[in-house]
């Protein structure tokens, strides 16, 4: 290194006391460097590599490279010397260095516009607090961007305004130089030493500092601090010198009077796929989902995806698209992640990693790893099996997993490798545990999640809430006992658990669990075992809309169920073939199902089946239009369920109420009974049951004629259906907010919901839902003048709805129908059609729909001229709109204001027709435009009208 040593100095024009200076070190070394009689430590070896390999990255930018590392920018070179013969301006004003003291060992700050992705709040924060003369210890993961912050803090003009007498830097590392750091701070600030004296006790350094600097205002930034007492050693500034410290451990806060430790967060998804894809554009445009998912393997740390944005990029370089694939494949390892590296000298891992060693994420990890002892490394590696963040470990599964004790754990946090999270929970970062999983397994541990899992699952097997909380552990827990062939236990824990994932949505997770279940149960050759995974298989196909495979298995299970003469599997089984058949339309067989069910059930005594039979039958006869049995039931149910205190079928039942009480208009009844299912569905954790009362909510809203409001809780229901992949939750939301978008008059994208709804309500085989689909697609053509194809989805859904026996879903397509008749001037046939929808609708005590069709006759006798007869039809219509529809109450306003207008009252019909458009003004209505043309004729009429 001797030769290499004087090159690069004598390149930047550096004298060796410049260099010295620069170091903390003397004259004399640096000679006996450069002739090669002595060696630097490593200490100065790091120093030396920091100092000289930046002028080989400003050629690069020179030569046009913008490829930067976000966490690791380059190092600011020293003062330059001008040589006699050179006229150009020196890179640093001597005046300025007179003034202040900025040390050459502060790293540039970053560069490039997305240098500081996702910082720039946190940015602000941090400055707001230095300028207020707080000290700062800022912590978080190895390569989550500690150093970059204290960099760009330290290169911000205000804080450099602020601090006008300078900005010290120290990097520290596992063991730091303290005396080298001293020693150059002073050669820095002028700063005398006793020359008598090789060694200068710390506290020798605090007053020599101190009596020379006085009220200078410094900033003094550590990095990388690993040792309180270095912090102590190196606190020697004034009253009015301010620290910023950055290390892995919060715990150092305390050592540098700091309010609290700043923890530095990782990245969203957002800024981490921004950062990711810094360099690769089209990596978000054409693959934005593995950008997600690479975002999403490495848990947002910064350097993680500095590492990759930085080899996506020269992958990218070659313009070759084969290239750039293979470079995400690998990135998609979670080894090859760990280890993939760039060249040091890099800022936040200099002071930590040896003189060329390759910079990776294993490599920064390994760090705080080496420096554990051995009882908390074998916890980390136990530690690996469980899962990563966002899960939270509860402390008796990571104490049990572990077998270790709180003390070890301790140490981990300590270190920066576990994080303790509030109410006695903790998390591993996701390539924290790629990392320890990479140190080899740890035999036990995997025995010991078994354990703890299947003891938890038993013992809170009807305790939803505790068993959520736990859910990932406890399906990690079941995994290694797959992976295991532990079958017993297996099948026992499925039993238990499978109910409770239906109530969470989670059903990807019940189908792969019920999958292997199944297995496992063939290998056991238990019947009975069998029958109870046949009924959870059967109610998961349905509960995702896959009837037919729900109906084959429900059948098998029902014949092995009838063989065995277990009853309570019989009622369970006869439950879901209702269900099916009642989804599918075929009401009949439906009811032979529940009936037969609740004879058994009430046999037996087996109340919560009893109550889970009322409910399905109160839903049956709801559809075919007898809402007071619908509603007898329900009450018969809702009665047994409380007795039980069953929360989970009292939230069910008020659902189900709450229609009853909506489609019969009496909105406050239906708003109480949603609001008391949704703050028990909540308290339970029920997603689905969350879901269809986001989606009622959403009804009752748009039946009040408050649009903004229901296409909230419908998008929030719609959002979670998604999120749970529940099919048919996912039609039946498209359906309500298609409804409710076309009524405020986008008509566009009440089609992209109405037909994405349709389809899928096609595939899943929901033929009641498919009618409706037709219905209202139907509408949207209608309004938009396309007759004759709202005519055909109208007549195909009154076919559908036949079939069905459905009667309210025939009155109102008899409704449109009857309304198309009209606008075509087929008078003969649109009184057919409402006579017969109104008659129907009068049978069902249907006041909503009742009301549609007096408009639509009203409507028909209008055209007609026949005014008495029409204005009959509009005042009925009023007297039977339910409280608080104001959308059917304008509706008559203004067919009596037409009305009005017609027989020369003018003054009243402007009146009626101001009340009707206010209404459908607040609310957002399309016809808000037709009844504001129908006032503008009233107010200027045209000059040829009478």
């Amino acid at each position: 290194m001797d030769a290499d040593i004087a090159t690069a100095r004598l390149q930047r024009g550096w004298s060796q006391t410049m260099l010295a200076e620069a170091l903390g070190t003397t004259t004399s070394m640096i000679a006996a460097w450069e002739e090669g009689t002595a060696q630097p430590s490593p200490f100065f070896c790091q120093a030396l590599q920091a100092l000289f390999s930046q002028d080989n990255r400003a050629e690069e930018q020179a030569r046009g490279e913008n490829i930067t590392f976000l966490l690791l920018p380059n190092t600011t070179p020293l003062p330059r010397m001008r040589h006699e013969q050179e006229t150009d301006s020196l890179l640093v004003d001597p005046s300025w260095m007179g003034q202040r003291t900025f040390d050459p060992f502060l790293p540039n700050p970053p560069r490039g516009a997305n240098s500081l992705i996702g910082r720039e709040e946190l940015l602000q924060t941090l400055q707001q607090q230095l300028l207020h003369q707080r000290n700062l210890v800022l912590y978080g993961l190895p390569g989550a961007g500690k150093t970059v912050l204290a960099v760009a803090l330290a290169h911000q003009p205000e804080i450099q305004a602020h601090f006008y007498d300078g900005i010290l830097w120290a990097g520290l590392g596992v063991n730091p130089h303290i005396s080298s750091i001293l020693r150059r701070w002073s050669n820095m600030l002028n700063i005398s030493l006793p020359r008598d004296k090789t060694t200068i006790r710390q506290e020798e350094w605090r007053e020599i500092f101190q009596s020379n600097l006085g009220q200078m205002r410094l900033l003094v930034v550590l990095d990388d601090v690993w040792q309180s007492d270095a912090v102590e050693a190196l606190q020697v500034g004034g009253t009015e010198c301010t620290y910023v410290l950055t290390t892995r451990f919060s715990r150092m806060a305390r050592h540098l009077n700091a309010s609290e430790a700043v923890r530095i967060p990782e990245l969203n998804d957002k800024d981490g796929v921004k950062l990711l894809t810094r360099f690769v554009p089209e990596v978000l445009q054409q693959e934005g989902e593995i950008a997600r998912e690479l975002v999403r393997a490495v848990g947002g740390l910064p350097l993680a995806l500095s590492l990759m944005s930085k080899y996506l990029g020269s992958s990218a370089a070659m313009h070759q698209p084969r290239r750039l694939q293979t470079a995400l494949s690998h990135l998609r390892n979670a080894e090859r992640r760990l280890r993939l590296h760039v060249p040091q000298p890099m800022l936040e891992v200099l002071s930590a990693i040896p003189p060329g060693a390759k910079l990776s994420i294993e490599s920064v990890i390994a760090v705080s790893d080496y420096h554990l002892p051995e009882a908390a490394r074998a916890a980390l590696r136990a530690l690996a099996i469980l899962p990563a963040r966002p899960v939270l470990l509860s402390r008796a599964a990571a104490l049990f997993v572990a077998d270790t004790s709180e003390d070890v754990l301790a140490t981990l946090c300590d270190a920066g490798l576990l994080e303790q999270q509030a109410n006695d929970y903790y998390a591993l970062h996701i390539l924290i545990a790629d990392y320890a999983r990479t140190l080899g397994p740890n035999e036990d541990a995997p025995l010991r999640l078994i354990r703890y899992g299947a003891r938890f699952i038993e013992e809170h097997h009807n305790d939803s809430a505790a068993l959520e909380h736990e859910s990932a552990i406890l399906l990690a827990a079941l995994d290694n006992a797959w992976e295991r062939q532990q079958d017993t236990l297996l099948i026992r824990c499925s039993h238990l658990l499978t109910p409770n994932l239906f109530r969470w949505g989670g059903y990807t997770a019940a189908e792969e669990l019920l999958r292997r279940t199944l297995s496992a149960v063939e290998r056991s050759g238990q019947t009975a075992d069998r029958i109870q995974t046949l009924e959870h298989l059967s109610t998961l196909a349905y509960l995702q809309g896959n009837y037919t495979q729900a109906r084959t298995y429900s059948d098998e299970g029902l014949l092995l169920a009838r063989q065995q003469q277990d009853r309570e599997r019989i009622v369970g089984l006869l439950t879901i073939q209702g269900d099916i058949a009642h989804e599918l339309g075929d009401y009949a067989q439906s009811e032979r199902f529940y009936q037969e069910g609740l004879l058994l059930a009430r046999q037996h005594n087996k109340q919560e089946q009893m109550s889970a039979l009322l409910k399905s039958l109160g839903v049956l006869a709801k559809n075919r239009g007898n809402y007071v049995k619908a509603r007898e039931y329900y009450q018969q149910g809702l009665e047994l369920a409380r007795q039980l205190d069953q929360r989970d079928q009292i939230s069910r039942l008020l659902i189900n109420l709450g229609v009853i009480a909506t489609e019969l208009g009496e909105y406050p009844q239906a708003e109480e009974y949603y609001q008391q299912g949704l703050e028990l569905a909540q308290q339970l954790g029920h997603r689905e049951h969350i879901c269809v009362l986001y989606a009622n909510l959403g009804v009752l809203a748009d039946a009040r004629g408050d649009y903004a409001r229901a296409e909230k809780f419908l998008r929030e229901g719609l959002e979670l259906a998604r999120e749970m992949g529940h099919r048919e939750r996912i039609s039946l939301l498209l359906l309500n907010l298609g409804v409710v978008i076309n009524r405020r008059g986008n008509d566009m994208q009440a089609r992209s919901f109405l037909n994405e709804g349709l389809e899928l309500a096609r595939e899943i085989g929901h033929r009641e839902r498919i009618s409706l689909f037709l219905l209202n697609l139907g509408d949207v053509f209608m309004e938009q003048g396309h007759q004759e194809q709202a005519l055909t989805y109208y007549s195909e859904g009154l076919a559908l709805a036949r079939q069905l026996g459905h009667q309210e879903r025939i009155s109102d397509l008899l409704l449109h129908l009857g309304t198309a008749a009209l606008e075509q001037g087929q008078l003969a046939q649109a009184k057919k059609y409402l006579q017969e929808g109104l008659t129907l609708a009068r049978q069902l005590r249907y006041p909503q729909l009742t009301c549609r069709l007096l408009a639509a006759w009203g409507e028909l006798y209008l055209q007609q001229g026949d005014f008495a007869r029409a204005q009959d039809f509009f005042q009925k219509m009023l007297a039977d709109t339910p409280s608080g529809n104001r959308i059917l109450t304008a509706h008559a306003q203004y067919g009596l204001a037409c009305i009005a207008a017609n027989q020369g009252e003018r003054e009243k019909a402007r009146t009626l027709a101001e009340q009707s458009y206010r209404t459908f003004e607040a609310l957002g209505h399309r016809k808000k435009s037709l009844v504001g043309d129908f006032l503008l004729r009233l107010l200027y009429p045209p000059k040829n009208s009478i």
